[in-house]
């Protein structure tokens, strides 16, 4: 008995590790623009260089959904752990090498068609590992409380952005930081070994053996993602733009902005950052431990009007001079993601069969993801340049408006569902 517990215990360390490690190593790049941007592009003008980090930053987005076809398959139809084992492998890969290619100045444009290439690895990687995640936590340990188990996905990636926030505060305040930040983009990509390593004992999940026992025929999980669940694809796809707008524009671009407009030093924007990111990692704990106690549709509806009501507020302290407005704007967002992140992917995860989970989350996370998360910085860098950035917390309003109304659409289909059957009966 103590040794199913142990190796019940490793799986889901290995599941954490792992999540954070992925979000890590994946958020590095946009804490790390600047240095990035100045090193692999021509300096002929820096404000371009900075807007084709973003671009390619929006293309490690864009190839997102290529890659949750891909490992959705492979979870689906093979086997939940094959699909986070060959994720993390070659995540860890891609972001060790990011950290090994020469700059611009030693060979030139080769430097930036190798930072695209490892960048859309990444991107691929990334689809197949964090919806996965909370797959195989909710159907291994969340059979009586699935948001306990849940919460660990998205607390693991705020664990991910919180250390790359730490990261860049650290080795941003060296004077040659246009080389220090290479040496966590190397350390992350070998620790990533480590979470492949506790992988190994990673049962399958229970409820994804009986569902291959059950199954009569194959199926194909991409058909049955799109059109056997439709309302719960849709549903997914404004619970990934909601998140990946606000995490992006409320969370990592406000330094732009602490920058640019309230005209603050960069070590002083990022500590502000890991602060926001701490507290917002501590929220998602907090707000998620307890969830399975309460009626979650109507706490996740209030965490989505709170986003509503307070982006714009968000937004604008975020570009004030004085340090205490800029810590309240990093309440307001850690309020807003801390809650927000602690239901919604368990909630969207529940909504799907389990014979097409994995392919439709990650799917249709992954398509909001690259429409919207992908463009967010873009979209943040064009209208702060053209002295609109109030019109960033208006965006993110309109999006918790969108998934409030698509929710409202799954309740009603559901409900329609639901009398059409007991008349049949």
């Amino acid at each position: 008995m103590k040794k199913i517990i142990d190796t019940s215990h490793q799986a889901r360390i290995s599941l954490i590790i792992g999540t954070a490690l992925e979000w890590l190593e994946f958020t590095l790049f946009a804490y790390f623009s600047t240095q990035i941007s100045n090193l692999f592009f021509p300096k002929d003008s820096l404000f371009w260089a900075q807007m084709k980090t973003y671009f390619i930053f929006a293309t490690s987005y864009l190839v997102r959904p290529f890659g949750a076809i891909l490992f959705g398959y492979i979870g689906d139809r093979i086997g939940r752990k094959p699909a986070l084992v060959y994720s993390i492998s070659i995540m860890s890969i891609a972001t060790c090498s990011i950290g090994l290619i020469p700059p611009y100045e030693k060979i030139g444009g080769l430097s930036t068609l190798l930072l695209i290439a490892l960048r859309v690895t990444q991107g691929i990687c990334v689809a197949g590992e964090f919806n996965g995640s909370n797959v195989v936590l909710v159907e291994n340990y969340g059979k009586r409380t699935p948001f306990r188990a849940g919460l660990w996905t998205p607390l693991a990636a705020s664990m991910g952005m919180t250390l790359g926030s730490l990261f860049a505060s650290l080795f941003q305040s060296f004077p040659s930081s246009n080389y220090m930040w290479r040496i966590p983009f190397i350390f992350c990509g070998l620790g990533g070994f480590v979470g492949l390593f506790l992988r190994r004992k990673m049962e399958e999940s229970m409820e994804f053996k009986k569902s291959m026992i059950k199954r009569k025929k194959i199926t194909n999980p991409l058909n049955d993602a799109l059109f056997s669940s439709p309302a719960s694809f849709l549903l997914c796809m404004t619970a990934g733009m909601l998140v990946s707008n606000f995490v992006y524009l409320g969370g990592i671009y406000s330094k732009s902005l602490m920058i640019k407009i309230g005209q603050h030093h960069l070590v002083t924007a990022n500590l502000l950052i890991t602060i926001g990111q701490c507290t917002s990692t501590y929220l998602i704990w907090f707000f998620g431990k307890n969830m399975d106690t309460f009626d979650v549709e109507k706490s996740l509806k209030r965490f989505v009007f709170f986003i509503f009501f307070f982006s714009v507020p968000m937004i604008i302290l975020s570009t004030q001079k004085n340090i205490l407005f800029l810590l309240m704007a990093q309440i307001i967002y850690s309020i807003g993601n801390g809650g927000l992140s602690a239901i919604i992917m368990t909630f969207i995860t529940l909504k799907f069969k389990n014979h097409c989970r994995y392919t439709g989350t990650s799917l249709a996370w992954s398509l909001s993801s690259a429409f919207f998360g992908g463009t967010s910085l873009v979209l943040g860098e064009t209208l702060t340049q053209m002295g609109y950035y109030e019109l960033i917390g208006i965006y993110l309003s309109i999006s918790a408006l969108v998934f409030l109304f698509a929710l409202r659409f799954y309740e009603n289909r559901n409900s329609i569902f639901s009398i059409q059957r007991e008349r049949r009966a």
